[in-house]
């Protein structure tokens, strides 16, 4: 091999080494550019996660208190209503002395008594 053509191979290497030397530069370029893209998407999800989370436990205790309060509304109701019922069987039993009224107004006061007494463990 003359001279001039290990002096061409030697330029041809070089050139080739600053080229792929560039290309990889480039590639790690863009790579980190995609890994930091890649990163700041990450971290915009985190932050809306953490949104709906905060959003959820506040309409979740929200949910929780409106239905406790229907709840006792409505437990207040159904004991007006079983007292309501009681005392009118009672004071049919009385006027009737019929032993089918008595056991009816009977077994309404024990209904209610029982209600009053759940009450009084839920609330």
């Amino acid at each position: 091999m003359t001279p001039e053509w290990v002096e061409i191979i030697k330029i041809v290497f070089g050139f080739l080494t600053v080229s792929f030397g560039g290309i990889i530069t480039l590639l790690v370029a863009r790579l980190t550019q995609s890994s930091a893209h890649a990163a700041t998407k990450v971290e915009e999800a985190a932050v809306k996660v953490e949104e709906v989370k905060s959003v959820l436990e506040t309409t979740t205790n929200n949910t929780d208190q409106k239905l406790n309060a229907i709840h006792t509304l409505v437990n207040g109701a159904m004991t007006a209503q079983m007292k309501i019922g009681a005392i009118a069987l009672r004071r049919l039993a009385i006027l009737s002395g019929d032993d089918d009224d008595v056991k009816a107004a009977d077994l309404a006061e024990t209904a209610y008594r029982e209600h009053e007494a759940k009450q009084v463990v839920v609330l």
